[in-house]
C-alpha cells in the first residue's frame, strides 16, 4: 500500500522523495549508488555489527550502576547520622 503523504519514486535519473505531493528531496542516480555502497561496507565493519547488542549491555550496566548508587544514598541517608532517630 502506498502512504500517498510521503513516498520515493526510482528512476534513471535518481531517487526522488515526495512528501504531501512536493518533492522534498532529489539524489541523483551516481550518489545512491556510492552512498549505498558506502552503507555496506561501514554496515561490515565488526563495531557496527555488534552496536545495538554494546548499546543495550551499557544501558543495562548504566541503570544497574544507578539502582546501586541509589540504594546506597537511601541507605546512608537512614542509618548515617543516629542523633535523627
Amino acid at each position: 500500500m502506498i502512504n500517498k503523504a510521503s513516498y520515493f519514486t526510482a528512476t534513471a535519473h535518481g531517487i526522488t522523495q515526495y512528501q504531501n505531493g512536493l518533492v522534498k528531496k532529489f539524489i541523483n542516480a551516481d550518489e545512491f549508488i556510492f552512498q549505498k555502497e558506502a552503507f555496506r561496507k561501514i554496515k561490515q565493519i565488526h563495531f557496527f555489527q555488534k552496536f545495538k547488542l554494546m548499546k543495550i549491555a551499557r544501558i543495562l550496566k548504566f541503570n544497574s550502576l544507578k539502582g546501586r548508587r541509589l540504594n546506597a544514598q537511601e541507605s546512608l541517608k537512614k542509618n548515617l547520622f543516629l542523633s535523627d532517630k
